[in-house]
């Protein structure tokens, strides 16, 4: 029973920031240097290191000033809280996402995309996101992005 107690006890923290206010959020990254840690602070060693603004990242936890994070590649860590924006991102999934004038697949093809285009998300309605990507803007299917909806 001790063992238990302790336990959760160690756990809490990253249980009570995962679900507790918090919820399961999508943020983007603030700089184009960004070090992901195993834990929350500088001790801890760096897993991976961003160099491109604005990649999309899902929210897992917080604690005090820092955030776990996962990427469209399912990399997980930590990176602390200044390096990441609010700002709504999403990127491409498929080889090619089709990028329509409007929310429905009879629309004009406006643009093809390549797989791993960083696009604004501007808007979604029901299984459409609208994108802007280089000043152009139009909807993709929510199926070819990650960051906006999916988990």
């Amino acid at each position: 029973m001790r063992k238990v107690v302790c336990l959760l006890f160690l756990c809490a923290p990253y249980c009570w920031c995962a679900t507790n206010g918090v919820g399961f959020d999508y943020m983007s990254l603030r700089s184009q240097s960004v070090n992901m840690r195993v834990g929350p602070g500088k001790q801890y060693p760096i897993i991976w290191h961003y160099n491109i603004i604005k990649l999309p990242v899902l929210v897992l936890a917080r604690l005090n000033d820092w955030v776990k994070i996962r990427d469209h590649e399912k990399a997980e860590g930590w990176v602390h809280k200044n390096f990441l924006s609010s700002r709504r991102t999403v990127i491409t999934v498929p080889k090619i996402t089709m990028m329509y004038k409007a929310p429905n697949a009879d629309s004009p093809v406006i643009a093809k995309l390549e797989k791993d285009v960083i696009c604004e998300m501007i808007s979604a309605k029901d299984s459409w996101v609208r994108i802007g990507v280089n000043g152009l803007k139009g909807w993709a299917n929510l199926r070819s992005l990650w960051g906006c909806c999916s988990k």
